[in-house]
């Protein structure tokens, strides 16, 4: 029994000297990253597919039970056909990840309508069997007709893939008060928060605020829905953000452990490596 909990990256100016050393190189933030949270999102490859050594260096730097939640590459999500040699390279240069990848991650955009749900059946079909599969939806139709919503999830369970959620109800409760707040309000979704697990690895994705307490508080449901979840024999994944990132990890970490005082046979994370030498006072 496990529960999963990371980030939106694996590397953030703020946490320089908390998560990772100043001293640590690109080459070994990962590995600090990975000694806090034990998944993060693979946002990267949404932008652009990295090498093959890179992944072989993502892999060194993790353990095994480490997940990457990998995004498929926006021009095989947001193109027209969902498919494609961008697919072919990409599956090739994810491999070394092995039972890391987990999900890969079919981030769709807003525009992806309930009408195209066969090229997504078309696209799930054509991935690996090994890999396990989540589906990330934003129109607004999937969410408002239960007709809809249904549809999608018999696509999703031709594979075998979870429908992931993305909750962003406490963000959009009130106005916006940062600058970092205020690009959120104009960038991110407004979706429901959907607590329905179709498959044994649900994930979560949680928006919270800047302000900490407002961020624990919203996110309270999501401790009893994840500790209830652990208890069914599922392996949830459950990925913190705030418009600003900068104490990402520590939430992350903190709600890890509301959720094990429910469940107390849950697997505590590791301890952090310590960031600064150790003095003699």
């Amino acid at each position: 029994m496990r529960l999963h909990v990371g980030c939106a990256m694996w590397t953030h100016k703020a946490w320089v000297g908390r998560v990772a050393p100043r001293t640590a190189d690109a080459q070994e933030r990962l590995r600090h990253y990975a000694g806090w949270c034990n998944a993060v999102e693979g946002n990267t490859t949404f932008y652009a597919t990295p090498s093959r050594a890179t992944v072989e260096s993502w892999a060194s730097q993790t353990p095994e039970h480490f997940r990457f939640a990998a995004k498929l590459p926006r021009t095989v999500t947001h193109g027209r056909q969902l498919n494609g040699a961008d697919l072919r390279t990409f599956l090739h240069v994810i491999e070394p990840l092995g039972p890391r990848l987990d999900p890969l991650w079919v981030q769709l955009p807003g525009s992806f309508a309930p009408a195209d749900l066969s090229s997504l059946e078309r696209l799930l079909k054509s991935l690996p069997q090994q890999h396990r599969c989540a589906v990330e939806v934003r129109h607004p139709r999937f969410f408002d007709d239960p007709a809809e919503a249904r549809r999608l999830e018999q696509v999703c369970a031709t594979v075998g893939a979870e429908w992931i959620s993305f909750d962003t109800t406490v963000f959009f409760d009130e106005p916006p008060t940062s600058d970092a707040e205020r690009e959120a309000w104009e960038r991110k979704p407004r979706l429901p928060r959907r607590s329905v697990a179709l498959t044994e690895r649900p994930t979560v994705r949680y928006l919270g605020r800047d302000d900490e307490r407002a961020t624990v508080a919203g996110w309270q449901p999501w401790v009893e829905i994840v500790a209830g979840w652990l208890r069914e024999g599922r392996s949830p994944t459950f990925f913190l953000h705030t418009p600003d990132n900068n104490d990402a990890p520590t939430l992350a970490r903190r709600f890890h452990e509301e959720v094990r005082t429910l469940v107390p046979g849950l697997e505590p994370l590791p301890e952090p490596e310590p960031t600064e030498p150790a003095t003699l006072f």
